[in-house]
C-alpha cells in the first residue's frame, strides 16, 4: 500500500538505511568500513523499534531476536557502549516475556549469547531476565509443546546454572525476591547432576 505511514518502515524493512549502511544481508556481518560508535547506535535502532513498536508483528519480533543473536558476535567495542547495553537488556526482557513461544525461543538464545560477555552479567543478574529464565525452566509445557520447547528450556537452564556457579548468592537473592522456589529448583538440579554423573 503506497499510502502506508513511514513510521512503519522499520517493521516492514528492518535492514534499510541506516542499519543496512554497515550490515551485510548475506550473513557475512559488518562491511569492511568500520562504523563509528554513533553510526552503530543509529544503525541498530531499527531492531529495537521492531520490538517496541505498538504494531509490531510476531515475525518482526522473531527477526529482531535473531538479529540480536547475530549482533552479540560483533566487535566488543560496540557491545560495551552503555547506550547499547541498556537498550539491549531492555529488549531482551521484552522478548523473553513475549506471548509467542518462537519469539521467546530466539530471545533465550540471544540472552545466552550476551551473558557470555562480562559487561552484561551484572545487568542480567539484576534484571527480570533471571526470573524469566527461571520460569521457562520450571514451566510444565503441554505434551504437544514439550518437544518444541526442550532446547530453549535446556538453554535457559544452562544459563541459570552458569550464573549460579559464578554468582550463587546474587542469583538466589534475586530469584527469592520474586518468590521463586529456589530451594526446590536447586534440589532438582542436584538430583539431575547426580543422574548425569551415573550415566
Amino acid at each position: 500500500n503506497s499510502s502506508s505511514s513511514s513510521s512503519t518502515t522499520p517493521l516492514n524493512s528492518p535492514l534499510r538505511s541506516p542499519y543496512q549502511s554497515f550490515y551485510s544481508k548475506d550473513g557475512s556481518g559488518f562491511h569492511s568500513k568500520k562504523p563509528t560508535d554513533q553510526e552503530f547506535l543509529d544503525g541498530i535502532q531499527p531492531i529495537f523499534m521492531m520490538i517496541k513498536h505498538k504494531d509490531s508483528t510476531v515475525e518482526s519480533r522473531i527477526q529482531a531476536a535473531k538479529m540480536l543473536c547475530d549482533v552479540s558476535g560483533k566487535n566488543i567495542c560496540y557491545l560495551e557502549l552503555e547506550a547499547f547495553r541498556t537498550e539491549c537488556v531492555n529488549a531482551l526482557k521484552a522478548l523473553l516475556n513475549d506471548e509467542d513461544a518462537d519469539v521467546r525461543q530466539y530471545a533465550v538464545m540471544a540472552t545466552a549469547a550476551f551473558a557470555e560477555l562480562p559487561c552484561y552479567v551484572e545487568l542480567i543478574l539484576h534484571s527480570s531476565i533471571l526470573v524469566a529464565m527461571f520460569e521457562l525452566v520450571e514451566s510444565t509445557p503441554s505434551h504437544s509443546e514439550a518437544y518444541a520447547t526442550a532446547q530453549v528450556r535446556r538453554t535457559a537452564a544452562s544459563l541459570l546454572a552458569i550464573l549460579s556457579k559464578s554468582h550463587p548468592y546474587i542469583v538466589k537473592a534475586e530469584l527469592e525476591k520474586q518468590h521463586c522456589d529456589v530451594e526446590g529448583w536447586l534440589k532438582n538440579t542436584s538430583v539431575l547432576s547426580r543422574e548425569e554423573d551415573l550415566r
